[in-house]
């Protein structure tokens, strides 16, 4: 029974893990708040994957790792620079979630 959880369990990781997207050199047309705890980001090239609203959303706002993005975010829109790499995950309601963002200076 353990064996069959665990198999269970890493396809679910192997899966989860499958559904990453990686988007590259994208301009940004839109950052913003949409509650107390939610930030989001919109690219003039839209998303490889189709996003709920064409739009990443950043996380919950009161940890770090979401703030880290969007001044990343921020800075990079200031001085007109491509977003170089934007990893999401897509849920099952077609939200698409940042796991990662990247800028080159």
């Amino acid at each position: 029974m353990k064996l069959v959880e665990l198999i269970i369990g890493m396809t679910f990781l192997v899966s989860a893990q499958a559904s990453a997207t990686d988007d590259v050199n994208r301009t940004i047309v839109s950052i913003g708040a949409q509650t107390t705890t939610s930030a989001y980001v919109g690219f003039k090239e839209g998303t490889s994957a189709p996003c709920k609203f064409n739009l990443v959303f950043l996380g919950d706002m009161s940890q770090p790792m979401p703030k880290a993005m969007l001044a990343i975010l921020i800075s990079a829109q200031a001085r007109g620079s491509l977003v170089s790499n934007v990893t999401y995950e897509m849920d099952a309601s077609g939200f698409c979630n940042a796991t990662k963002v990247e800028v080159l200076t």
